[in-house]
């Protein structure tokens, strides 16, 4: 994740235990999660970094 840029936490999930309890379909899946902890974006796949951004800005209005 370093040699590609990536600066944020990552949760390992080898018995797949998390992601069955997170709904998650397929990897990568990124969840932006607000100050009360509720999930307010969730994206499969690849992300821009403008459209993380832009998601995280969205979670804090």
């Amino acid at each position: 994740m370093l040699e590609a840029g990536q600066d944020f936490p990552v949760v390992s999930d080898p018995d797949g235990r998390l992601s069955r309890a997170w709904g998650v379909a397929g990897v990568p899946t990124s969840f932006v999660i607000d100050g009360d902890g509720r999930i307010r974006s969730s994206i499969v796949g690849v992300s821009t970094g403008p459209g993380l951004r832009l998601r995280l800005w969205l979670a804090g209005r």
